[in-house]
Order: structure tokens, then sequence, then C-alpha cells
């Protein structure tokens, strides 16, 4: 945000943009998301306008979290974006898959509850 990146947090998956990307695999808001999901504070409390996830995937192709970046004014659907975002979530998803498969298959059996996210201005 701001042009800085930031820590990452956890958040509850209800009603929140991360619950509509881990079920469509991809969601983008260009700008307006906590008017989308009024009942997330998370967001107000982060400021966020624009919200761009991807679905993170074990190697059975089953959701196990989603990567995505917020920022605090409009953001672009730009393809360089999409596939750099891309990129890093297929990156992450294989280093979660190597480090934790256990864990990994019993949670993706589960229904989700938190969602790591990481802000950044995106340009």
């Amino acid at each position: 945000m701001n042009g800085e990146f930031k820590e990452s947090f956890a958040w509850t998956l209800d009603a929140s943009p991360c619950a509509k990307a881990l079920g469509d695999k991809v969601y983008f808001c260009s700008t307006g998301v906590q008017q989308r999901f009024p009942k997330n504070q998370t967001l107000v409390e982060l400021e966020a306008d624009s919200y761009f996830g991807i679905c993170l995937l074990d190697t059975n192709q089953n959701p196990i979290g989603v990567l995505c970046v917020m920022d605090n004014k409009p953001m672009e659907r730009a393809a360089l974006t999409e596939s750099l975002l891309s990129i890093f979530a297929t990156r992450a998803a294989a280093s979660l898959n190597a480090k934790e498969p256990k864990r990994i298959g019993s949670s993706s059996r589960r229904k989700f509850n938190t969602c790591r996210s990481w802000r950044a201005s995106a340009y």
C-alpha cells in the first residue's frame, strides 16, 4: 500500500474476495472491493480499493490458499500483472506442496477458514 510491501496476514474467508478467488480460481476487482464485500472489516482496516487474487492449487488441483495483491487505489487488469501473479502463485503452491504434503492434503479436504494475503502497490 502506498508503494510499500506489507507483512502477510491471515483473515477469515467469510464475505471476502479470497473466498471468491478460491471458488472461481481467479478474482479481480479493479475498484470498490469494500463495497462489494461490505461485511469484511479487514478490507476497511487495510483501506483496500482494488484486489487481484489467484487460487493456489495442490498437486491434485485442490485449492490450498490464495495469493493476492491489494491496493488503496484502482488497479488495471494488465496482462503482465496477471502473468506475474500467476507465476508467483504457481511457485508458492509448489513450495507449499513440497514443504507440507500431509498438512496440505488434509486441509484441501476441509473448508477454508483463513486466507493469506500480501498487500502492495501494484504500480
